[in-house]
């Protein structure tokens, strides 16, 4: 079985290979076909390194149905399903002879595209889904959310991060389960805050607002998961709440969050 850190390394090793694929400028005849015979290889590259997941998101997509831990892993396999095939399509079509060298700037535009989703599913595996398989307690202890300066914002992130609090402080003694109400409490809030978020965004015309909205729409079937653990009387693994919401959520205020409130801004009379 593929571990975790063997799969992160692996991580490395891909987006070095799509950053090799980067034109030089100029592209000279030998560049690009060194560029092609690249290519040749990327899809298959890629296609190998999800095999190499395929124990672990098992073990997710096994769990019961409706689970977080289902929920993450059916996810994030149409996420790669997705990717793999737009890996194999963008190698089929700039490998052809001559295609490069015909719109260098086209290719250089796509391989961006390619090279940016490459990274948020990457990103995703290891801070929202290799946590949900670890057996260990997270140590790091819980931090105040990063500040946007949008006070109504900034409120409901304190709140939340309030409740992270809550769920570290039920555990104890060793134990790895936390009683599920105070989940089933967070994802509700967390509907009305993301409601907030959104109608933010069209006030302000954000053009960003359907890739936030996908961010959202991921969070709260992964929360409505852990709030159906609760309600069907299963015990919520406080290891996977707390991993998945610390590293989450910091995240997406930092980098999201950030960019709705910058555009905010920017438009505000």
């Amino acid at each position: 079985m593929t571990t975790t850190a063997e799969l992160r390394h692996e991580h490395r090793l891909l987006l070095a290979q799509v950053n090799a694929l980067v034109p030089a400028e100029p592209l000279s005849p030998a560049d690009a076909a060194k560029l092609r015979a690249r290519l040749a290889t990327l899809g298959k590259q890629v296609s190998e390194h999800f095999v190499r997941e395929n124990d672990m998101l098992d073990r997710l997509c096994n769990a019961p149905e409706g689970s977080a831990k289902r929920v993450a892993g059916e996810t994030r396999r149409r996420e790669a399903d997705a990717l793999a095939e737009a890996c194999a399509s963008f190698a089929k079509h700039w490998g052809r002879p001559d295609a490069i060298e015909r719109q260098v700037g086209g290719y250089a535009s796509a391989l961006a595209v390619l090279r940016g989703a490459l990274e948020r599913l990457i990103r995703r595996e290891e801070d929202e889904i290799y946590p949900l398989t670890s057996d260990a307690v997270l140590e790091r202890p819980v931090v105040a959310p990063p500040e946007t300066g949008f006070r109504e914002l900034d409120d409901d992130h304190n709140a939340m991060f309030a409740m992270i609090g809550g769920l570290r402080a039920a555990i104890g003694g060793g134990r790895l389960q936390v009683d599920g109400a105070l989940v089933a409490e967070l994802a509700a809030y967390v509907e009305v805050h993301f409601q907030r978020e959104e109608a933010i965004m069209e006030a302000t015309a954000f053009p960003g607002i359907e890739d936030h909205r996908r961010e959202h729409h991921l969070a709260k079937s992964i929360l409505m998961g852990f709030r159906n653990d609760h309600l069907d009387g299963r015990r919520v693994g406080a290891v996977e709440v707390l991993q998945f919401l610390e590293r989450w959520l910091s995240s997406h205020i930092s980098e999201v969050d950030m960019r709705m409130v910058e555009h905010a801004r920017r438009v505000a009379p």
